[in-house]
């Protein structure tokens, strides 16, 4: 198999038509970068390094990329960062490093990135998060860390991004939610958290979260919602918890007064009572509320739904079916419901269509 051979990068640079072109130079078999090499690309805004070999870059390799905003080194081979690798490199805006082979950042390896709004840390191998990995980074707006081994995140790891408004943490390995765990992220408005292992929420985990709006917890290993678990988001809108072994709410566990989505499709749920709100969200707030594919036993306990619908305070979307009980259990029981309705297997609860 004859091996393709590195381009000529200088060449490539000077052959492009104006100062400003994004400089692509993806999938080139590049497996190294000579220090100043970049040199000719003073002006460019991007540069794409994607798809290559690359796995370290030495003292110099950006010399003359002071004003560089974007750098594209996704799909590539690197395995380590540390500060020395972006010397030179002090406008970055935007930073892909997905898809590589990443299993250590040192600490105040972007110390110097203090303009850096999005970086994509997704789809390595990292498997904790260390208070220091992201000094430097106070204007960050976005960071990616989807598809890593990520099982430990210590306290404080992410007290640096003070401005931070998404943080991304899907298909990672953790197990648990714990007090300290976002803490410092004062500015965050979404939390990524699906498919991970998570079996618990400790109360308190997201208190200092003041503004996050769009918390998702999907996917996860979750059997209870507990009273606490979710107070002082002050500023929650969407709260995600489908696709889990929930089997019991307590009483309170919703309780802020900004919910309007709450999704919980397929757990395992037989009941729920109305008490899972407090009185002020449901005369406040028009809930959206995901409950399908619960096996439901619709009695008198789940009638407050169709109330709740009727009145307005609550939208089921869908609304939610009957595993129980089935037709052959039923023959002549009714359900009182305010009038009388006989329920059948796979009916919404309470006849609510």
């Amino acid at each position: 198999m004859q091996v393709q051979e590195q381009p000529n990068i200088n060449q490539i640079l000077k052959d492009l038509p104006r100062a400003t072109t994004p400089v692509d130079l993806s999938s080139k078999n590049i497996t190294k970068i000579k220090p100043g090499q970049f040199s000719f690309a003073a002006k460019r805004r991007q540069i794409d390094l994607s798809g290559n070999l690359l796995t370290y870059f030495e003292k110099d390799t950006w010399k003359g990329l002071e004003h560089l905003p974007e750098l594209d080194l996704s799909y590539n081979r690197i395995t380590t960062l540390t500060m020395e690798m972006w010397e030179g490199l002090f406008k970055l805006k935007w930073l892909n490093l997905g898809h590589n082979q990443i299993r250590t950042i040192g600490n105040g390896t972007f110390a110097k990135q203090t303009n850096c709004n999005v970086l994509y840390l997704n789809n390595n191998q990292l498997d904790t998060m260390r208070k220091g990995m992201f000094v430097g980074l106070g204007t960050l707006d976005k960071l990616n860390l989807n598809g890593n081994r990520i099982q430990h995140i210590e306290k404080l790891a992410f007290s640096e991004l003070k401005a931070c408004k998404t943080l991304e943490l899907n298909a990672n390995r953790l197990t648990a939610v714990t007090p300290g765990m976002f803490d410092g992220l004062h500015n965050l408005y979404t939390l990524r958290l699906k498919d991970n292992f998570i079996t618990s929420v400790e109360p308190g985990s997201f208190s200092n979260l003041p503004w996050c709006a769009y918390l998702y917890l999907d996917g996860n290993r979750i059997t209870a919602v507990r009273a606490g678990m979710f107070n002082h988001m002050t500023a929650l809108r969407n709260l995600g918890l489908s696709v889990n072994f929930i089997a019991s709410v307590e009483a309170n566990s919703f309780v802020v007064s900004s919910l309007i989505w709450l999704t919980m499709n397929d757990n395992n749920l037989q009941t729920l009572s109305v008490d899972i709100f407090s009185s002020e969200l449901l005369e406040n707030n028009k809930i959206r509320l995901a409950l399908g594919g619960n096996p439901f036993h619709c009695d008198k306990e789940l009638c407050w739904m169709r109330q709740a619908a009727r009145e307005g305070k609550v939208v089921l979307s869908p609304p939610p079916q009957c595993a129980t009980p089935t037709a052959d259990m039923l023959n002549d029981v009714h359900l009182h419901c305010g009038n009388s309705i006989k329920l059948c297997a796979n009916l919404p609860v309470c006849q609510l269509r």
